[in-house]
């Protein structure tokens, strides 16, 4: 992006730093949250820039496992629940036919 437009890249990046300095959560366990975030959203270049710097401000391996778990949990329970709709669609199929 910073070829493309140099203005959004320093906007995106401006952003990172506001949302991620410390304040009632530190930084490094905004960046805790930032990585399971990343692996919920299943964004490879996130995961892997957001885990380098919340190791660099002192997150552990267990700290990222126990966030990424928590991160996993939601993704598998909300795949569960829309899984559900299905029963909607064949009911609404049933209807029509």
């Amino acid at each position: 992006m910073d070829k493309a437009d140099e203005g959004v890249s320093k906007a995106f990046k401006r952003l990172h730093w506001e949302i991620l300095k410390n304040g009632h959560l530190t930084k490094k366990e905004k960046l805790v949250i930032a990585v399971a975030s990343a692996v919920a959203a299943k964004c490879e270049i996130c995961v892997k820039a957001l885990t380098a710097e919340a190791l660099k401000n002192g997150a552990t391996i267990e700290e990222l496992t126990e966030a990424v778990s928590v991160a996993s949990l939601v993704c598998a329970g909300s795949g569960f629940n829309f899984s559900a709709l299905i029963f909607d669609c064949v009911k609404e199929n049933e209807k029509n036919e």
